[in-house]
């Protein structure tokens, strides 16, 4: 047995695939809604997988930050898909209640490779968004910018 495969976040991945699999195989969806939501819910145990097998820690926070959006990206389309109708309350719940556990363990796992790299974090932010980590570090510093 690998290490990855004794990981509880591994194991809850699987279960969170095999959930969007269920809803991929007994729901009338078109090819491409069956596609994306396939490749994202694999996306997320697989990530966790080869990150696991990574030795820096700069290439396992990566993924296990791509395994973390693979599954928001699941929780969106579960999101249109019960807008339409073609997931009841109690299912679309079900996937979003797993989604959100399994963004919790991610996250914690990614904060303890961000301690290494904190300058990381604030380069995402601040290329993602500069106005929000400006106006951060003026509130921060005293100086209100906005």
């Amino acid at each position: 047995m690998f290490d990855f495969q004794k990981l509880e976040v591994y194991k809850k991945a699987k279960l969170f695939h095999l959930t969007c699999k269920d809803v991929i195989l007994t729901r009338p969806l078109d090819q491409y809604v069956k596609d994306q939501l396939g490749r994202a819910s694999f996306s997320v145990p697989l990530n966790i997988a080869e990150g696991s097998g990574k030795f820096s820690k700069a290439d396992r926070r990566n993924y296990f930050t791509t395994s973390r959006a693979s599954a928001m990206e699941c929780v969106a389309i579960a999101d249109i898909l019960a807008e339409t109708g073609v997931l009841n309350k109690n299912e679309f719940e079900d996937i979003i209640l797993q989604a959100d556990e399994l963004s919790r363990m991610l996250y914690a796992m990614i904060k303890i490779y961000l301690k290494a790299y904190p300058s990381i974090l604030i380069h995402h932010f601040h290329s993602a968004c500069p106005a929000a980590i400006s106006a951060a570090w003026a509130t921060r510093s005293g100086k209100h910018s906005l």
